[in-house]
C-alpha cells in the first residue's frame, strides 16, 4: 500500500512551483505530453522526477500519488467508441500506475483542482504480503469492469485507496474530446516500458492536418498584434515568421515577429500564438494576412499532417493618422488677413493661441502653430506671417553677351514673393546658359513687377590642324585657322590666319578671341618616291630562310603571293616580288630563290668479297652535287677492281655525305683426297682421310666394296678409314667413297658432295 502525501508536502511544492521561471515543457510534462500518432511506442528509459510542471496530478483528487518517473501522452478522438491500451514493462517487476484526463474543454493546469477531467485511473500494485502481486503488464484491456483503482491490490472492490487488478475496464470515448494520459514508475526503474495504443478499434490516432481555430485580427487603430490558435499543436520547428505575410493599402508590407510561450520555452510543440505587427496599423482599408505552408517546408501538426496555406482579408476603419499643412511662409500687405485651415477628419485642434477651432486667421505678423489630434495619434505644424513692406520690384539689368560655357544667375528674389518665369518656372532665380530672352513676373500680397532682358553667346573658337601632313617633295601645304574677330600669332611671329609650308617640321600656332586663347600645333613631312630593292637571286639551303624586307615611312605593300606587309619570308622556291606604294608613287622589284635539295642517305653497301670481275658503285644524287673518292676520282660513278678500302664524299654547298665499304679477297677452300693408302702399320700413309685447306662442317664420310657395302662411315673430319670392316682386315683392291660437308667461303656457307675411287694396297 502506498503511502499518501500529507497535505502541508503537497501545498509547498505547490508554493514553490509558483515561484519558478516559465520552463519549456517535456514529456514529463502535461503541456510536453507525446501526441498518439502511431499504434506502438517504445520507452527505453524513463526519468525521475515530474518534468519542469512536477505538481500537475492531485494525490487527493486521483487515484496516483504524484508523477515521479512520468511519461504524458495525448490524443484527440475521430471516432467514438471504446479506447483501450496496454503498458508491458521492460523488467516485469516494475509497477506502474497511470490515469487518464478529458481536457477537451480545459487546459492542463486545471486537472490538479477539477476532479470531474478523472476519466480513469490504476494505482494497483504489490502489497506487503506478495510485492510483486499487480506488478507487470497494465492499462484499460477490459479484464476488469472498473474504471478507478487505488493502491495496493485484490481488494474487492476497489477504490481511490485500494486496488483490485493492474487492469481497467475500457474507456468509452467521444469523438472530437481531448483527452491526457499520465504514466508513472511507482517502482522508481528507469527500465521504460512498451506501450500498444492499437488494441481497440476507436480512431485516435491523428490523420487530419491541423486548421486556424481562432484568428484574432486587428480592428482599430494602432493595433499591433494577431492572435491565433490552432484546432491541435503544431511542431514548433516547422513555424517562423516565414509563414507569414501582412500587406496593407496600397500593397505596403509589414514587419512580423512571431511568439509562443511554450514555443521560445524550447517546447516541441503548441497551439496558440502571437504575431507581433511593426508598424503598428493606422491607415483605414483593407489588409491581408497570408498563411504560407507549402513543400518543401510546410507547417505541420506533431504527427506530420501539413496545415493548408490560407488568405485572411480583413477591414480596418481608422481615421488614420492626422495630417496637417499651414502652407510655406508668408507675407500680407497691412489691412489684409490670412486663412490658415488645418482640418482633418475626426480631429480635435489647438493653435498657439488656444483656438480649437480647425481653421484660423491671421492678421498680423507672427508665428502660427496647431497641433491636430485623433484616435491615431497627432500632427503639428507652424508657418510664419510677415507685413510686407510693398510690391516687388524687378532689376534683371541690361542685355549682355556671354562667353561660351559661361553661365549668368538671375535673381529677381523678393518679399514673400511667387515667380513666374517665361518658361514657367517658379523659383526667385534663374540659370541663363544659353542665348535667348529672359522675362519674369514677380507677385506678393501688395502686387507685382516683370523684368526682362536679352542673351547673346559669343560663337566658341575652332582651330582644325592635323596631327600630322604628309605631302610629296616639290609640293606645298597650306595651313588655314581663321576665325570671326580673332587674331593670330605663328611660331615663326607671324599673325595671319593662313600659314603656307614648303619644308618639313613643326608648327604651331595660338588664336585669341575675347573669351577664348586655342594653341594648336602640327607635323609637316614631305615624303620621298617609294624604293624596292630586293637584291640578286639566291640559292639557299632546305631549313634556311631569308627575309626581304622593303620598309619605309608611309608606304604599303603588294607581294606576289597578296600579302601586304613590309616583309617577306622566303621558305620555298620560287621567283618573289613586290610593289612598294607611297603617296607619291609606286615601286618594284623582284627575285628568284632557289633551294638546294638535300643529298640524302648514300650507301655502298655491306663489305664483300671479290671474287669475280669488278664491282661498280654508282652514287649519282643530283646536279647540285659533287663528288670525291679515295684516289681522287670526281665521278658519281666508280669501279672497282682488287679488294681494299673504297671511300666517297658527296658535297654540295649545304651539305657532305661519307660513306665507305671494304672489298675483300676470295676466299678458296679444296679438300684433296688421296687415290691410295696401305694400312700396314708402318706410320705411313696407313689412313684413308680427306685432308681439307679449311674447317668442314655437316661432314659425313662414306667407304663402299664394290658391289656397294658400306664398310665405314664417320662424322668426324679427323677420322680415317684404316683398311678394317668390323674387326676384320680387307684384301688390297679398288673400294669406292662418298663424301659430303659444308664450308664458309667469301662470307657464305656452301653444302658440297663428292665420290671417288681409293686403292688399298697390301
Amino acid at each position: 500500500m502506498r503511502p499518501i502525501k500529507a497535505l502541508f508536502c503537497i501545498a509547498f511544492m505547490l508554493f514553490t512551483a509558483s515561484l519558478l521561471p516559465a520552463q519549456a515543457p517535456t514529456v514529463q510534462d502535461c503541456l510536453g505530453a507525446i501526441p498518439i500518432c502511431q499504434p506502438v511506442y517504445t520507452e527505453n528509459q524513463v526519468l525521475p522526477g515530474g518534468g519542469n510542471y512536477p505538481n500537475e496530478v492531485n494525490s487527493f483528487i486521483s487515484c496516483l500519488d504524484g508523477e515521479d518517473y512520468s511519461i504524458w501522452y495525448t490524443f484527440t478522438v475521430h471516432e467514438s467508441g471504446d479506447f483501450g491500451f496496454v503498458l508491458t514493462p521492460n523488467n516485469s517487476l516494475d509497477d506502474y500506475d497511470w490515469a487518464l484526463f478529458n481536457i477537451t474543454n480545459a487546459d492542463c493546469d486545471d486537472i490538479y483542482n477539477n476532479s470531474s477531467l478523472l476519466v480513469s485511473c490504476n494505482a494497483a500494485g504489490g502489497t506487503a504480503f506478495n510485492p510483486n502481486a499487480c506488478s507487470g503488464p497494465t492499462g484499460a484491456t477490459g479484464a476488469s469492469s472498473y474504471d478507478i483503482q487505488g493502491a495496493g491490490c485484490f481488494s474487492n472492490p476497489p477504490g481511490f485507496s485500494d486496488g483490485f487488478s493492474p487492469f481497467n475496464d475500457l474507456i468509452p470515448v467521444t469523438a472530437g474530446n481531448t483527452y491526457v494520459l499520465m504514466v508513472s514508475n511507482w517502482s522508481a526503474s528507469t527500465s521504460g516500458y512498451s506501450i500498444d495504443f492499437g488494441i481497440s478499434d476507436v480512431n485516435i490516432f491523428d490523420f487530419e492536418a491541423p486548421e486556424l481555430d481562432e484568428l484574432n485580427l486587428p480592428s482599430s487603430c494602432n493595433d499591433n498584434s494577431i492572435t491565433f490558435t490552432f484546432s491541435e499543436n503544431v511542431d514548433c520547428s516547422t513555424i517562423s515568421e516565414a509563414n507569414f505575410t501582412l500587406t496593407g493599402p496600397g500593397g505596403e508590407s509589414y514587419s512580423i515577429a512571431l511568439a509562443s510561450t511554450i514555443c521560445d520555452a524550447g517546447g516541441e510543440y503548441h497551439d496558440a500564438f502571437t504575431l507581433s505587427v511593426s508598424p503598428a496599423l493606422v491607415d483605414s482599408g483593407m489588409y491581408t494576412l497570408e498563411v504560407i505552408s507549402e513543400a518543401p517546408s510546410p507547417v505541420t501538426d506533431v504527427c506530420g499532417n501539413p496545415l493548408a496555406s490560407s488568405s485572411h482579408p480583413f477591414l480596418l476603419n481608422s481615421p488614420g493618422l492626422p495630417s496637417v499643412d499651414l502652407g510655406a511662409d508668408q507675407g500680407i500687405c497691412n489691412g489684409q488677413s490670412v486663412q490658415l485651415d488645418a482640418t482633418s477628419p475626426q480631429a480635435t485642434y489647438l493653435w498657439q493661441n488656444g483656438s480649437t477651432s480647425p481653421t484660423l486667421a491671421a492678421t498680423s505678423s507672427g508665428t502660427y502653430a496647431v497641433t491636430v489630434t485623433n484616435a491615431c495619434g497627432q500632427a503639428s505644424d507652424a508657418v510664419e506671417i510677415s507685413l510686407l513692406s510693398g510690391a516687388p520690384v524687378v532689376a534683371l539689368g541690361a542685355d549682355t553677351a556671354l562667353c561660351n560655357g559661361t553661365q549668368l544667375v538671375l535673381d529677381a528674389t523678393a518679399e514673400e514673393a511667387a515667380y513666374l518665369w517665361q518658361d514657367g518656372s517658379t523659383s526667385p532665380t534663374y540659370t541663363v546658359a544659353s542665348a535667348g530672352s529672359y522675362a519674369v513676373t514677380v507677385t506678393n500680397a501688395c502686387g507685382e513687377d516683370t523684368g526682362e532682358l536679352t542673351i547673346t553667346y559669343t560663337a566658341p573658337l575652332s582651330v582644325s590642324l592635323d596631327q600630322e601632313y604628309n605631302a610629296c617633295e616639290g609640293d606645298e601645304v597650306t595651313l588655314d585657322v581663321s576665325n570671326p574677330s580673332a587674331a593670330y600669332l605663328w611660331q615663326d611671329g607671324s599673325t595671319n590666319p593662313n600659314f603656307l609650308v614648303k619644308e618639313g617640321g613643326a608648327y604651331a600656332v595660338t588664336v585669341t578671341n575675347d573669351c577664348q586663347t586655342l594653341t594648336a600645333s602640327t607635323v609637316v613631312n614631305f615624303i620621298e618616291l617609294p624604293v624596292a630593292s630586293l637584291g640578286d637571286d639566291v640559292a639557299l639551303c632546305e631549313g634556311e630562310t631569308l627575309a626581304l624586307d622593303v620598309t619605309q615611312n608611309g608606304a604599303s605593300y603588294l607581294w606576289q603571293d597578296g600579302s601586304s606587309s613590309s616583309t617577306i619570308m622566303v621558305t620555298a622556291s620560287g621567283a618573289y616580288s613586290v610593289t612598294v606604294l607611297n603617296a607619291c608613287g609606286e615601286a618594284e622589284d623582284a627575285i628568284q630563290a632557289t633551294y638546294i635539295p638535300r643529298i640524302g642517305d648514300i650507301d655502298l653497301g655491306e663489305a664483300r668479297y671479290l671474287c669475280s670481275g669488278r664491282v661498280v658503285f654508282d652514287v649519282n644524287a643530283h646536279d647540285f652535287a659533287s663528288y670525291r673518292w679515295q684516289d681522287g676520282n670526281n665521278q658519281p660513278r666508280y669501279e672497282a677492281s682488287r679488294p681494299g678500302l673504297y671511300v666517297v664524299e658527296v658535297y654540295s654547298d649545304c651539305e657532305t655525305v661519307v660513306d665507305s665499304v671494304t672489298l675483300f679477297e676470295c676466299e678458296f677452300c679444296n679438300v684433296y683426297i688421296p687415290n691410295a693408302f696401305s694400312p700396314n702399320d708402318d706410320g705411313r700413309n696407313d689412313l684413308f682421310l680427306p685432308q681439307p685447306a679449311c674447317e668442314m662442317m655437316d661432314y659425313e664420310f662414306l667407304v663402299f666394296d664394290r658391289w656397294g657395302n658400306q664398310l665405314f662411315a664417320s662424322n668426324n673430319p679427323r677420322e680415317g678409314w684404316d683398311g678394317r670392316s668390323k674387326g676384320k682386315t680387307l684384301p688390297a683392291g679398288v673400294y669406292a667413297w662418298a663424301l659430303s660437308y659444308t664450308v664458309e667461303a667469301n662470307g657464305q656457307m656452301e653444302k658440297r658432295s663428292t665420290m671417288g675411287d681409293i686403292v688399298l694396297v697390301r
